[in-house]
């Protein structure tokens, strides 16, 4: 089943998560190693701010959306890094919709930046060439900041 609109827009704006600086990805730019992601989103949570979603250690994530976006959905699967990709594909709870996968490519500027590009949307829309930023980074916290919310919407 399709995933009603203003649910889309959510996880659009959560998943996205691309600021107004999306621009071409910079000339000498290298990809970062799985290990390297792995270590990153390992014990984090990731704030997007129309949602949360905890990656842990173990492969698993959990989300919730916020409370600005009335906070009524939970969603859970797994992640994992390959290359310089970390994908999440995740089922919202108590819906029958279909399990969704987004993707991020992660990559480092000559001046040490952090790139980087959502790289598959769980709506299967696709990137342009334009679509890299850089303040990814700075909405992953380490620690899990989803599991009481979560917990609260699955009980």
């Amino acid at each position: 089943m399709k995933l009603p609109f203003h649910f889309l827009a959510v996880l659009a704006a959560a998943s996205f998560g691309v600021s107004a600086n999306a621009e071409p990805l910079p000339e000498g730019a290298k990809p970062i190693a799985a290990t390297s992601l792995t270590a990153l989103y390992s014990g984090s949570t990731a704030n997007w701010g129309n949602s949360k979603a905890y990656f842990a250690p173990d492969g698993t994530v959990k989300g919730v959306s916020t409370p600005e976006t009335g906070g009524k959905r939970a969603y859970q699967g797994n992640w994992s890094a390959k290359g310089n990709e970390v994908c999440m594909k995740v089922k919202v709870l108590g819906t029958d919709w279909e399990p969704s996968t987004d993707c991020w490519k992660w990559y480092l500027g000559a001046e040490n930046e952090l790139w980087t590009l959502w790289s598959v949307h769980y709506d299967k829309t696709k990137p342009t060439k334009d679509d890299y930023y850089t303040d990814e980074k700075n909405k992953l916290s380490r620690g899990d900041l989803v599991s009481k919310a979560f917990a609260k919407l699955v009980k």
